[in-house]
């Protein structure tokens, strides 16, 4: 009974190395992924911030002459209700 006994020590010993082995590797694979989202959230967040840059330079070049445009559909307008004039502003 004794050498059972060794036996099922041995294998609880190798069960438990085993289990540390697969706590450190979860563990490191873990760190390993939230550090890799952690650098794609930021290269995503870059490359956003540089879209809405070139996109609302892109609407002011445009809202110029469009601003211009309802100048003169203003002026022409001045004899029309306020609130005509404040639906189309």
């Amino acid at each position: 009974m004794k050498s059972g006994g060794r036996i099922n020590r041995r294998a609880d010993k190798r069960d438990e190395s085993h289990v540390m082995k697969g706590l450190a590797a979860g563990l490191f694979g873990g760190l390993v992924a939230s550090w890799t989202m952690n650098q794609f959230q930021a290269l995503l967040s870059k490359l956003s911030e540089k879209d809405k840059k070139s996109q609302s330079e892109k609407s002011a070049q445009q809202g110029g002459g469009q601003e211009e445009q309802k100048k003169s559909q203003d002026e022409s307008k001045e004899g029309d209700d306020a609130t005509i004039k404040a639906a189309s502003a």
